[in-house]
């Protein structure tokens, strides 16, 4: 009953292939850092969304299709060839394995909770949900202060359900009210296939190691929460985005490139580091 986990990289709006080693019992997949840009001017915005559609065309693959919108009211939209959507997929292969749970929930709106999701136990080591996409739209297009998301978790006995918080605003009352889709991996204490460690309101642009004190095979960054605002004032967009860009395993740690939120104009306004942030789970299998 081995966990594996595999990673891809996408411009937006394409299917990316996740091929394992063997049968795919159960899989989850989430997002790891995100760009999304106009390319060489700045707008207003009217939607943002990002959702992942997965699927599995055989055994040993899951596939997941990417959709990305950043557009405003007058026809503008995301530039392709300068967006990027980082996704990791966690899989158990070979053999069941009733010590963990892996699931995906969609369309949970912001500041409610997905329907109940049956957890391998009432006494968990991971309880750990993160962000496979969201969606926030309002009826014009606006400036934009603050973009804001997250997948939250929360334990009944033996079920669990992900929490959601979705919304984008600016300064003079508009408000844009969302939803999340959200992946969840819940694993008991007798779960020996898959250790995480929670890294919280992080930003910053430098590498961190993360210590997992055994020795490791492979990682994914999952995506939990992104607060990117311009601080006291709402601009243009140019880009926005955030999470991990990158790591790599080194004997007992995940080494990160970096953890930040960050969001842009084009003239020369960017994100308040004081006040923007990402929250992230480490996932590591041991070797």
């Amino acid at each position: 009953m081995p966990i594996e986990i595999k990673n891809a990289s996408s411009s937006p709006n394409k299917t990316v292939a996740f091929d394992f080693s063997d049968k795919v019992l159960a899989y989850v997949v989430g997002i790891t850092y995100w760009k999304f840009s106009f390319g060489s001017d700045d707008h207003h915005v009217k939607t943002l969304l990002l959702s992942l559609e997965t699927n599995q065309p055989n055994s040993t693959q899951v596939t997941a299709t990417i959709t990305a919108r950043l557009d405003d009211d007058t026809g503008h939209g995301i530039n392709n060839g300068d967006s990027l959507i980082n996704v990791s997929c966690i899989a158990v292969v070979t053999a069941a394995d009733s010590n963990i749970t892996l699931a995906n929930a969609n369309g949970i709106s912001s500041g409610s909770s997905s329907t109940e999701i049956s957890l391998p136990s009432n006494t968990l080591s991971i309880g750990a949900a993160f962000l496979s996409g969201w969606s926030l739209s309002q009826s014009a297009d606006h400036h934009v202060k603050t973009f804001q998301t997250t997948a939250g978790f929360k334990q009944s006995g033996n079920l669990g359900q992900i929490t959601s918080q979705a919304q984008m605003i600016d300064s003079s009352g508009n408000f844009a009210n969302g939803a999340i889709n959200g992946g969840l991996v819940a694993a008991s204490t007798a779960e020996r296939g898959i250790l995480s460690k929670a890294l919280v309101n992080q930003q910053t642009g430098s590498s961190q190691d993360v210590n997992f004190n055994v020795n490791l095979k492979d990682a994914s960054v999952m995506l939990q929460s992104l607060t990117a605002t311009f601080g006291s004032k709402d601009h243009h967009i140019k880009s926005i985005g955030g999470g991990c860009s990158g790591w790599k395993v080194n004997g007992q740690k995940v080494t990160l490139n970096n953890a930040q939120a960050f969001i842009t104009d084009d003239s020369g306004n960017s994100q308040s580091n004081s006040d923007s942030s990402v929250s992230l789970v480490v996932f590591a299998i041991p070797a």
